[in-house]
């Protein structure tokens, strides 16, 4: 059977699944932070849990690539855009909050999670106010800033196992959480929702320090320009950005992909001068990678992860192992 017929075979079995939406060739730069992304074969988005369980067990069982995408603030997706299905979990966003725990599902943005925490007088959120994902993809790659991150607060996640073919829960010491690492990269998981475990406090101070947090994005993060985010992971005892910018790649450029004046920790697209392209995002990522590893004897390794149909090759450096996924 050919990709289009097993496709449309896919799309009808779909019909007895309520609460998604399905459609074909959507361009991925709409659904990314950095706007950049060629188109997906299917793009799929449940507007449930259950819908999304579903979801995952027909496109295992069809044997059709895919991948899960949130906010798409953490990912580089292709030029040519994505072979077999991406699923948006964006609308799986409930949350209920029972003393100082909050459950909550994994397509909540994070922001709006700490918003209703503190709006609950519930501290420990303050941290993730700014960060520009979901919970799902901030499990996933254990995503912190200002001396906190997701470890801190998680109770239990509940994770689909593609090989599996099945979900379960897994209780925070088996996630296996270390600095932008978990679990769930290594095995291929997907969050689906999580406990948090916060602790009581003042709203109003709880308010008053994610205002201050935000502030200080604003003042020296490049809010205003599509990014995936910090462009390298922080080496061991430094900062990425600082290293980038004593290596003099500050406002360097490929294309319309930037190193931002602002912070040279983030690679920005220059949308208002007709938009980058994923090659070019890739290429400014290795020209720097190679400055400073050069300059300073240390290898900057990517935090945003390749996603789609690249070309053979393209990803080697600056992605360590040359695959997307």
């Amino acid at each position: 059977m050919n990709k289009q017929n097993r496709y449309r075979r896919l799309i009808s079995s779909f019909a007895e699944v309520r609460r998604i939406s399905i459609s074909e060739d959507e361009p991925m730069k709409r659904h990314t932070s950095l706007r950049i992304g060629g188109p997906a074969d299917l793009f799929i988005v449940p507007r449930r849990r259950e819908a999304a369980l579903e979801v995952f067990k027909k496109l295992e069982s069809a044997d059709i690539p895919w991948s899960v995408t949130g906010a798409g603030s953490n990912l580089l997706v292709a030029d040519r855009g994505i072979r077999g299905a991406a699923v948006k979990l964006s609308d799986l966003d409930r949350v209920e909050i029972e003393g100082s725990s909050i459950k909550a599902e994994a397509g909540i943005l994070l922001g709006r999670l700490a918003e209703i925490s503190a709006r609950s007088a519930l501290s420990g959120l303050e941290f993730a106010s700014g960060i520009p994902g979901t919970l799902g993809g901030a499990i996933f790659m254990n995503a912190g800033a200002y001396g906190g991150q997701m470890q801190d607060v998680l109770k239990e996640v509940e994770v689909f196992s593609p090989q599996d073919k099945r979900s379960y829960r897994l209780k925070k010491e088996e996630l296996e959480l270390s600095y932008r690492s978990s679990r769930l990269q290594q095995e291929g998981c997907i969050a689906v929702s999580a406990v948090l475990e916060l602790s009581r406090g003042e709203k109003e101070q709880i308010l008053e320090r994610m205002a201050e947090l935000e502030y200080k994005r604003w003042l020296k993060q490049p809010m205003d320009c599509p990014s995936a985010g910090s462009t390298f992971k922080r080496p061991e005892d430094d900062y990425a950005g600082r290293l980038i910018e004593a290596a003099g790649f500050k406002g360097s450029r490929v294309g319309n992909a930037m190193v931002s004046q602002k912070h040279a920790g983030f690679i920005v697209n220059l949308i208002e001068k007709g938009g980058a392209e994923a090659a070019e995002v890739i290429e400014l990522m290795r020209r720097v990678q190679r400055g400073v590893e050069e300059e300073f004897d240390i290898t900057l390794e990517p935090e945003p992860r390749p996603l789609g149909d690249f070309p053979p090759d393209e990803l080697t450096p600056p992605f360590p192992n040359g695959t997307a996924v």
